[in-house]
């Protein structure tokens, strides 16, 4: 039987369309796309949940025990929801862990809100400023 130069959906079996495996890379794309459409929601908890064990290298049990511990509150006291901005940030300290990309585990200091999230991190970098900011605003507010 000759090889077939084609996969069943009429894709071409080239190498480069080809997985390690000789599937086609086309239909397992689609394939793949279906699903998700399916489950959205199932994806998206499942990709954060991976990208936090990569970047913070923190388990799905150890965040929730986070938001467990803060009652499911930032700082500030506003609570975690699922709407853009008020998902939780894992805070860790950059000083032992340099790299942009990663971190060690050891140093998560806790949940913040994507707003405390940002100004503790053009905070950390020149804490001199906050007070000239403060002055700043409190001289703004009663002009």
């Amino acid at each position: 039987m000759p090889k077939r130069v084609v996969c069943i959906h009429g894709h071409p079996r080239t190498p480069e369309n080809l997985t390690r495996w000789g599937a086609c890379r086309t239909c397992g794309r689609a394939c793949g796309r279906k699903r998700y459409a399916a489950k959205p929601e199932k994806y998206r908890l499942r990709a954060q949940a991976s990208a936090r064990k990569r970047q913070y290298k923190i388990t799905p049990e150890r965040f929730a025990a986070l938001v467990e511990r803060q009652s499911g509150k930032c700082v500030c006291g506003k609570t975690f929801g699922t709407e853009k901005g008020m998902l939780p940030c894992i805070d860790h300290d950059h000083v032992c862990c340099p790299s942009k990309k990663r971190s060690c585990g050891r140093c998560v200091r806790g949940l913040l809100c994507n707003r405390c999230n940002t100004v503790l991190g053009l905070l950390e970098k020149e804490p001199h400023l906050l007070p000239q900011f403060l002055a700043a605003y409190k001289g703004a507010a009663h002009a």
